[in-house]
C-alpha cells in the first residue's frame, strides 16, 4: 500500500450554488442506493485567479438552467493538499455520465465561460470512481456535510482481496463502533493509473480530521 494522503475539502457557499450541492448532497442516502458511479471533475486554479473562479462557476448555472440541465452536483474546496476545487456528481448508470448533448443548444454561450476559466486554471482532470456497498457505511441523514475528509490510498493488484477483505472485516465494523454513520469507500475506475481506493467521511471539525 503506497500512496496515502488526507486532504479535506469544505463545500463551497457560492450562492447558487450551495443550493445545487444541497439538493444531491454527494455524500448523502437522500440519492438511491443504486447511484454508485461518481463522475469527479477536479480543478487546480492558479494562485491569482482563486478570488475569480467562484464567481466565474456561477455564471454557468442559469446557462445549464435554460439548457434543462438537470443533472445536480455538490461543488468542494480543498483546504489541505493540492490546492484544488472539485465538482462531484452521481450516477445511477453510465450513460447519464455524458451531458454534451443536452448542452448542444447553449454552446455560444458556455464557449466564452469555458475560455475564462480555462484562463483560471493551471490544469484539470476528470476521474470515474465505482461506490464499493460492501465497505461503505450510508447515512439516513440528508443534510450534505461542509467538511469531510478524503483518503486515497493506491493498493497493489496482487493485495486488492486482502484489502477488501480487511475493510469489510475489521476496518469497517470498528468505524461502526465508533458511531461513524457515513463512510463511503469507491474504486477509481477511469482517469489515473490505479487500483486506486478513496475513503470519504464527514467530520464535524479539524480536531475530528485525522485520516482514516
Amino acid at each position: 500500500m503506497s500512496e496515502f494522503e488526507t486532504r479535506l475539502s469544505r463545500r463551497q457557499c457560492f450562492s447558487t450554488l450551495a443550493a445545487t450541492a444541497a439538493a444531491v448532497g454527494t455524500l448523502c442516502a437522500q440519492q438511491p442506493a443504486e447511484k454508485n458511479i461518481r463522475a469527479i471533475t477536479r480543478f487546480y486554479v492558479k494562485p491569482e485567479r482563486v478570488g475569480d473562479f467562484p464567481s466565474i462557476i456561477k455564471e454557468y448555472l442559469p446557462v445549464f438552467s435554460k439548457a434543462g440541465h438537470k443533472v445536480a452536483s455538490s461543488w468542494w474546496r480543498s483546504e489541505t493538499g493540492p490546492g484544488q476545487f472539485v465538482v462531484v456528481a452521481n450516477h445511477a448508470k453510465w450513460s447519464e455520465v455524458d451531458n454534451a448533448g443536452a448542452l448542444k443548444e447553449v454552446a455560444a454561450e458556455l464557449a466564452p465561460l469555458r475560455a475564462r476559466t480555462r484562463q483560471c486554471l493551471e490544469r484539470m482532470d476528470r476521474i470515474f470512481d465505482v461506490i464499493v456497498p460492501e465497505c461503505s457505511i450510508r447515512s439516513s441523514n440528508p443534510e450534505l456535510p461542509s467538511l469531510v475528509s478524503v483518503s486515497r490510498r493506491r493498493i497493489r493488484p496482487e493485495h486488492i482481496d486482502d484489502y477488501i477483505q480487511a475493510v469489510k472485516t475489521e476496518i469497517v465494523p470498528a468505524m461502526k463502533k465508533a458511531e461513524i454513520r457515513m463512510s463511503l469507500l469507491s474504486r477509481t475506475v477511469f482517469g489515473e493509473p490505479g487500483p486506486v481506493y478513496r475513503r470519504t467521511t464527514p467530520v464535524k471539525s479539524w480536531a475530528a480530521s485525522g485520516s482514516r
